[in-house]
């Protein structure tokens, strides 16, 4: 499986369940998912720590936090 981000709870636990042997992603500086619980699991992360992937990100997450904040299940519904 190819991500951009370092996964989330949701990505995680799919990887899991449908026995995903290998996952490669961007980056995890600007999100730091659950790779301690992937690799408990057997499963190999590359993580490519790709400049690119990371400037692309901090972009989004500085130009767009209320999309960044609801994606990642940090928003406030009141």
């Amino acid at each position: 499986m190819i991500n951009c981000l370092d996964n989330g709870v949701h990505y995680t636990g799919l990887i899991m369940q449908f026995n995903i042997g290998t996952v490669v992603i961007g980056e995890s500086v600007n999100f730091a998912g659950h790779k301690e619980w992937l690799t408990e699991a057997g499963i190999q992360i590359i993580d490519l720590n790709d400049a690119n992937c990371i400037a692309l990100m901090h972009r989004f997450i500085q130009k767009s936090p209320h999309i960044w904040l609801e994606d990642i299940g940090e928003c406030d519904l009141a």
